[in-house]
């Protein structure tokens, strides 16, 4: 998993599909028209979307070291916004591989 990653302003993004047309691992999509989505763990950040958005609605983030060797699955979603990083969950096939500390069961 990359230590970067690119995270979409919802409320700022103009939804014109300039990062989606920009990224070359195709880690991001516009969501039903409304406002680009970046699947994480395609994304490597490389800021190509970044420069390209018209809107500014892109940024490049650093990951936390938590993060670096933690997936997310859909039941670790709160409002279809992964937790860990705040992106869209639009296409999520992959399951945790380490178990998120609140998902942990107690003993």
């Amino acid at each position: 998993m990359a230590k970067r990653y690119a995270f979409v302003k919802e409320k700022q993004c103009a939804a014109c599909g300039a990062c989606e047309n920009a990224c070359p691992r195709g880690a991001i999509a516009v969501y039903r028209g409304c406002f680009a989505a970046v699947d994480v763990s395609l994304c490597v950040g490389c800021g190509l979307c970044e420069k390209v958005c018209p809107a500014n609605a892109v940024l490049i983030r650093d990951r936390k070291d938590e993060q670096l060797g933690m997936e997310c699955s859909l039941e670790d979603k709160t409002n279809g916004a992964c937790p860990m990083c705040s992106a869209l969950a639009t296409n999520v096939p992959y399951t945790p591989s380490i178990p998120l500390p609140s998902r942990r069961k107690k003993q």
